[in-house]
């Protein structure tokens, strides 16, 4: 099953906030005191590129042995009996999630132990069938 990623207006704004800057910086102010000012807006105009982006292609998929989380060009892929928690937070790094309300995940890969935070839009339903396939998870977040 297939979730997207709850996306609150604020990262959206800030986003747009990233191309305008870029947009005015290279276009607008010629007489910057900074050498070559236009690098600055070409990097402000593709870093929003590259963060509106992540922003739209943000999904989770749930398959019957591993959670899957697919952000612009980067996949990870987490096995499901790995996941020893799943933690509701909200904090200063909400801007990861593109929303204020997450829910961590405490995973195992081996050894090594690991986290990421997600914020589906559906997060009761996302619970729910992450707790159907990982029974011991009942209960948490």
């Amino acid at each position: 099953m297939v979730f997207r990623s709850q996306r609150d207006g604020w990262t959206f704004f800030l986003i747009l906030s990233l191309f305008a800057l870029g947009s005015v910086v290279l276009w607008n102010f010629e007489p910057l005191p900074l050498p070559h000012a236009e690098y600055f807006g070409w990097f402000f105009i593709g870093l929003s590129v590259l963060a509106f982006w992540e922003y739209a292609t943000t999904k989770y998929e749930i398959t019957g042995s591993d959670l899957i989380i697919r952000t612009g060009s980067s996949q990870k892929r987490i096995r499901l009996d790995g996941i020893e928690s799943v933690t509701r937070e909200r904090g200063i790094w909400a801007w990861l999630t593109f929303s204020a309300g997450q829910l961590r995940i405490s995973y195992r890969e081996g050894p090594r132990p690991g986290a990421i935070v997600v914020c589906p839009s559906e997060e009761a339903e996302f619970m729910g069938q992450l707790t159907i396939l990982s029974p011991w998870l009942k209960g948490q977040a």
